[in-house]
């Protein structure tokens, strides 16, 4: 059985024909647009979940909104329940946007944890069905697909045949990668799928879609019933033990107990990337075959996007790579982000007294100070950026100072770095801590290991007027102009990351003036953002 609840969506459309979701102060669109947007995580939850791809497809919804449009969202992958079939639910209204979910879906969210089920990722016909059947309901003008994780890659291809126009905004290579990222076993850059037979066995931790799927419906329906705390720590002790369980069964060892001792084991270094890394990608990419099922999922993910209207890339470098897989030309748009966040930063760097004087010189009487963020999985390349600490002379340690904000399991990277005074361990961090932090740090460091897209530790910290030492490896190409913003070094290169390092300290590098890093960068703001969008959405409406 399959079904929404029409009743629920003819009541969220009574409030917006009411007026009582409209923004006050703002005027209705001239020609307001009923927009459906597709997603996996809770819109209402912004960056806590689904990060900056959710705060970022969050923003653009309310932005839409305010500026009197109709704006819904469907989410899907994330929910589960014992009663049969896939069915449709709204939610909540948050900012105006009226939210609900798809229950039941036979892809899992995040992609990640779908990975071994490559054939539903191909095709799931009636999710597809579902989601059209939706989509007419609220009566679409026009579908944004900020993700399909969760959905099938034939709902694109439905939606369309449907008569609804479809614009698509990739966070990711989530369309040419069933592991999301573009990563061989999550710790090199992908140069090439062989047809598919590469991808078998690169996420040999991804669970089993089945038993994911069913293990959801039973707990998030107990979790219905005796609340989310309850539950809790039970989740968290019987993944443990099941674990436990499993490698007793398979003759391994059990999984180790870390500690906070220096004697835990040192993140692995990844090896260091060849300059021509995206090149490579590119090259290996000459023409889409089919060797099993991740390379007919590779096949049915090019089609979906060139089923859609327009593709809307937020970096060059995701631009090139798609179009290398196969993505026709003429549906790809570079469309750079913004942020309300990203103005933020930039209003509160131009208000400050010091925005014309450089953020740090060697007469400086206090340390330069160097900031991580990000989290502590190895594309974000922590383990690079902890070599080179070591790697600094004891003047140059002396004249440093790192602050790394990491979620994650961070205590490998603690026990690594103990003892060393220049280097503080601060957690992960949310957007309130963000806005504050520019006083914390003169420049960013983005050691980044994998292809990313349009990486927002980046571009915050360039609103911000700091300077970013980044890796030469995808998206941050887009943006750090080597000498001009920040500087470039070779992607997992501690030592080259070191020297950049000890340039700056010796005056060999200046560290430029907020206002310098400004005039140097290309940053748009939030309304050039929506302004860019909403021309597109008029245009493929037509």
């Amino acid at each position: 059985m399959m079904e929404f609840d029409s009743a629920q969506i003819g009541a969220w459309d009574t409030l917006i024909r009411r007026g009582e979701l409209a923004v006050a102060g703002r005027a209705a669109a001239a020609r307001p647009l009923r927009i459906a947007t597709l997603g996996w995580a809770r819109l209402s939850q912004q960056a806590r979940e689904g990060s900056g791809l959710n705060l970022s497809a969050s923003e653009f919804a309310a932005a839409m909104v305010a500026r009197g449009h109709r704006v819904c969202y469907l989410r899907s992958g994330m929910e589960y329940s014992l009663r049969s079939g896939m069915h449709i639910l709204m939610r909540e209204v948050w900012r105006g946007v009226g939210c609900f979910s798809l229950i039941n879906s036979p892809n899992l969210a995040p992609g990640n944890f779908n990975f071994r089920n490559v054939q539903a990722q191909s095709a799931s016909p009636a999710q597809a069905a579902l989601v059209v059947g939706w989509c007419k309901a609220v009566r679409a003008d026009i579908v944004h697909v900020q993700s399909l994780e969760g959905f099938g890659l034939d709902t694109v291809g439905a939606i369309k045949a449907a008569g609804i126009a479809v614009v698509m905004t990739p966070h990711n290579y989530y369309y040419l990668c069933p592991q999301v990222d573009l990563l061989a076993k999550e710790r090199a850059v992908c140069e090439g799928h062989d047809g598919g037979l590469r991808c078998e066995g690169c996420l040999s931790h991804a669970p089993d879609a089945q038993r994911e799927l069913e293990w959801r419906r039973r707990y998030q329906s107990a979790e219905r019933v005796a609340g989310p705390h309850a539950l809790a720590e039970l989740k968290f002790r019987g993944r443990e033990i099941g674990a436990r369980i499993a490698a007793f069964v398979a003759g391994e060892p059990e999984p180790p107990v870390m500690g906070e001792g220096a004697d835990m084991p040192r993140p692995g270094a990844l090896p260091i990337r060849p300059p021509d890394a995206v090149q490579r990608v590119i090259a290996a990419e000459g023409k889409l075959a089919a060797c099993n099922d991740y390379g007919r999922r590779l096949i049915a993910g090019v089609a979906a996007m060139n089923s859609a209207d327009a593709v809307l890339c937020p970096s060059r470098v995701l631009m090139r790579i798609h179009e290398a897989f196969g993505v026709e030309g003429s549906k790809l748009r570079h469309v750079p982000l913004g942020q309300p966040h990203f103005d933020a930063l930039r209003c509160e760097s131009e208000a400050s007294p010091f925005y014309e004087e450089p953020m740090w010189t060697p007469e400086s009487p206090r340390p330069l100070r160097l900031a991580y963020f990000g989290n502590c999985f190895p594309n974000k390349g922590l383990a690079t950026l902890c070599a080179a600490i070591e790697r600094l002379d004891d003047v140059t340690q002396g004249r440093v100072h790192f602050v790394i904000r990491a979620a994650g399991e961070d205590r490998p990277f603690r026990a690594w770095m103990a003892g060393r005074r220049n280097v503080s361990f601060l957690g992960s961090y949310d957007i309130e801590q963000l806005l504050s932090s520019p006083g914390e740090y003169d420049v960013c460091v983005f050691p980044n290991m994998g292809l990313e897209n349009s990486p927002f530790v980046v571009l915050e910290a360039l609103h911000a007027g700091r300077a970013v030492i980044a890796s030469d490896l995808g998206g941050p190409t887009d943006f750090v102009k080597h000498g001009e913003n920040g500087w470039l070094f070779r992607a997992g290169d501690a030592d080259s990351l070191a020297e950049a390092i000890r340039g700056l300290v010796r005056g060999e590098r200046r560290v430029p003036s907020a206002s310098e890093v400004h005039r140097k960068s290309s940053l748009r703001s939030f309304g050039e953002f929506v302004d860019e969008m909403a021309g597109v959405f008029e245009s493929v409406k037509g």
